[in-house]
Parts: structure tokens; sequence; C-alpha cells
């Protein structure tokens, strides 16, 4: 006696719509409940996204986590391949107006 044949579709798309379900959830956290908690002070983040910037950037210990929360926003929306620094911030400073209205 033979038994059912095996269907690779029945696992192949569950596993892909729960990898893009997860992606997407993702992406709508980072936009709409992380990005908006740097509307506070944005220029403050900015600066210190600027200084995180620098070749080699000087951090004292009591300023970590001002840095830290800076760098979450280099990972939210990263810099691209052949954008200069100075555009960077443009584009990061025009989001955030945008965003934080």
């Amino acid at each position: 006696m033979i038994g059912p044949r095996f269907n690779p579709l029945k696992i192949i798309i569950p596993v892909l719509l729960a990898l893009l379900s997860i992606s997407l959830i993702a992406q709508w956290y980072a936009n709409n409940v992380t990005f908006p908690r740097y509307c506070n002070s944005p220029e403050e983040t900015l600066n210190a996204l600027q200084v995180l910037l620098q070749d080699e950037p000087v951090i004292d210990n009591d300023q970590r986590r001002r840095y830290m929360i800076a760098a979450k926003i280099l990972f939210l929306h990263p810099k691209d391949y052949n954008e200069s620094k100075s555009d960077y911030m443009l584009r990061l400073r025009h989001l955030m107006l945008v965003k934080c209205q």
C-alpha cells in the first residue's frame, strides 16, 4: 500500500508566508513605533548620528546611550552605498520632518 504523495508546496507556501509577514510586521513596527520616538528631539539625534558617521568618533561613557539611540536610525534607514554623508543627513532630516509632523 502506497501512502499519499509528498507535496512540498504544503511546506514551502506557509514558510514563505511566515517570512513575508515577519518582514512586513518589522517594517511597520520600525516606521510606526520605533521611528516616531525620535520626534522628541530630532536635532539632538541627528547631531549624535553625525558624530557616529565620523571616521573615528570619540564617545565617552556618559554619552554612550545617546549614541546608541542614534545608531538605531542608522540601522532603520541605512546610508546608501553611493550616498555622501551630507546627502544622507539631508535625507534623514527630511524624513524626520515628514514623519514627525
